[in-house]
């Protein structure tokens, strides 16, 4: 059986700042020269099926008020695991809800994982410090990241107001094919390649 205080102390240890939301909840930050660039919390209550029948009532609980608050930069590079331990899995509607819980899209990326998962994830390479070299206009770069993140609607200049209802919906998060090249895998997570950090960063570099 799988304790729980090893996974807590594997996600507190992979992370820059890291508070404890409750028995089951953590909260991390990882940094760059700095500053926050992702942030990611970590549900160890083992209660996949649970989750996936009341998502959107914990969703709002848990990111609700930080998603609209002062550091709204992170809403765009935000991430939810979820452990499946032995009851999750053991349960009969463990793989429908699981593909419920992923596929969702409102205020963070989930993940339902096992501890195997949750290693490969967030045992990452430390960051490397960024060389700077020439590269692409930084607009364009941004915009084909944000097109890759299912986020082409930033690029619309909507209304403000408009465009939170669309995000807060989850209408906001639609594939847009027309964009170059994809430069991750649909599945791949972010917080473990850095790629929206290292692109970034070397594109203000230059």
């Amino acid at each position: 059986m799988v304790d729980t205080h090893v996974l807590r102390e594997l996600f507190c240890t992979s992370f820059d700042r890291v508070e404890n939301l409750s028995e089951d909840l953590v909260r991390g930050e990882r940094h760059f020269k700095g500053k926050p660039f992702a942030v990611a919390y970590m549900d160890l209550s083992d209660s996949i099926v649970k989750r996936s029948e009341t998502l959107t009532q914990f969703q709002e609980e848990l990111l609700g008020s930080k998603y609209f608050g002062v550091d709204s930069d992170l809403r765009w590079n935000s991430y939810l695991y979820l452990w499946a331990g032995p009851n999750s899995i053991k349960h009969e509607s463990f793989a429908i809800a699981k593909e419920r819980i992923e596929r969702d899209r409102h205020y963070a990326r989930k993940f339902v994982v096992t501890k195997d998962d949750l290693t490969n994830r967030l045992t990452a390479p430390a960051l490397a410090p960024p060389t700077a070299k020439p590269g692409r206009d930084v607009g364009a770069t941004w915009g084909d990241m944000l097109r890759t993140a299912s986020l082409g609607i930033l690029l619309e200049q909507r209304p403000r107001t408009r465009a939170l209802e669309l995000i807060a919906s989850g209408e906001a998060f639609v594939a847009d094919t027309s964009s170059v090249a994809r430069v991750a895998a649909p599945q791949q997570d972010p917080l473990h390649t850095h790629f929206w950090t290292e692109r970034l960063w070397q594109d203000i570099a230059t």
